[in-house]
């Protein structure tokens, strides 16, 4: 069994999600654990600055397969659904050889409503990134060991000279109804803006770069595609158009700097329940405390910017969404108790 002789086993589907899970495998490397860290594509990790790491590259029929012989005291994902028939849960023999399951986020969103049932229900232990998750998270799942930890994204320096002037990143959440798939709507966007002169950048979402081609035939030279998935040029821009992403609780945290929302379809995987609906989901709090929902009518979106100002609701939302401050040493605490 290729997994039998690691502690943990740390499973990302793409590069897209690796700027998520790097500092957990950085703190799994510092601490000794015998890390395999398993994806469907290269990492680009060099193996010399991570002793204590095995990399496995499988294609994606093989996943079923990896997930069912599975064996680690700890297996550390991002990807939502462990224990379906999709990513089905470790069945190897004995059955203390079996993983515990621990899931880390790679968004800041509210889990209810983007994600699919039963999404969190079969994890022994969520990280979570803040207090307000954490609580949402309770109507999802009964069974696991919900921790709050921060989010360590919001760690990284950023070079605040390396801004790109009279530049717009427009970054779509992935969705079925969403902004890549209205192509004369989005064409009115990129025409707004190429009317006040900005250099624009569309990024595709990881997961609909399938329609990649497509754009680039609409949009030929008036647009620059981002196919970058590590997303860490994100501050260099000026301006970010988005619609329900999470990427403008990250750009918003980086820049203080007001988000422009589309008038898209709300983003939704699952119908709340009764009680979900009471409570306050973060990203339509982004739209309303983070920046300007405008609509193809408006003269003067950039304007508005100008105006924009932080104010008490803003900086009361923002205390909960950044907070706490992740420590690498809670976290260190936490993998080895479950080693």
């Amino acid at each position: 069994m290729v997994n039998s002789n690691n502690d943990a086993i740390v499973f990302i589907e793409g590069l897209e999600h690796k700027r998520f899970v790097m500092p957990y495998i950085k703190i799994l490397n510092n601490i000794g654990i015998k890390t395999l860290v398993v994806s469907f594509e290269d990492l680009l990790i060099t193996k010399k600055n991570f002793p204590q790491l095995t990399f496995l590259v499988i294609p994606k029929s093989d996943l079923l397969k990896f997930a069912i012989n599975a064996q680690a005291k700890i297996f550390l994902t991002t990807t939502p659904g462990v224990g379906t028939r999709y990513f089905p849960s470790s069945k190897a023999l004995p059955n203390n050889s079996r993983p515990k399951y621990v899931y880390v986020f790679h968004s800041l969103v509210s889990p209810n409503r983007v994600y699919s049932k039963n999404s969190f229900k079969n994890f022994d232990y969520i990280l979570s990134p803040n207090n307000l998750i954490s609580s949402q998270l309770k109507y999802l799942t009964k069974n696991s060991k919900i921790l709050t930890i921060g989010y360590p994204l919001l760690n990284e320096k950023i070079n605040k000279n390396s801004q790109l002037e009279n530049s717009i990143l427009i970054a779509p959440s992935w969705s079925q109804n969403g902004l890549l798939s209205n192509t004369s709507k989005l064409k009115e966007y990129i025409n707004y803006f190429m009317d006040l002169d900005l250099e624009i950048t569309l990024r595709p979402h990881p997961m609909e770069l399938n329609k990649s081609k497509e754009l680039k035939k609409i949009f030929k030279e008036n647009v620059i595609f981002d196919f970058d998935k590590n997303l860490d040029n994100l501050h260099n821009y000026k301006y970010l158009m988005t619609d329900w992403s999470g990427i403008s609780l990250e750009y918003f945290y980086y820049k203080r700097s007001p988000v422009l929302f589309s008038t898209s379809s709300i983003k939704k995987r699952r119908k709340l329940t009764l009680k979900e609906r009471k409570i306050k989901l973060i990203e339509d709090q982004a739209r309303t405390h983070l920046g300007i929902v405008f609509d193809l009518r408006s003269k003067s979106v950039l304007e508005d910017i100008k105006d924009y100002q932080i104010d008490n609701e803003c900086i009361k939302f923002c205390e909960e969404i950044y907070n706490p401050k992740f420590q690498d040493s809670n976290v260190e605490q936490i993998f080895k108790k479950l080693v």
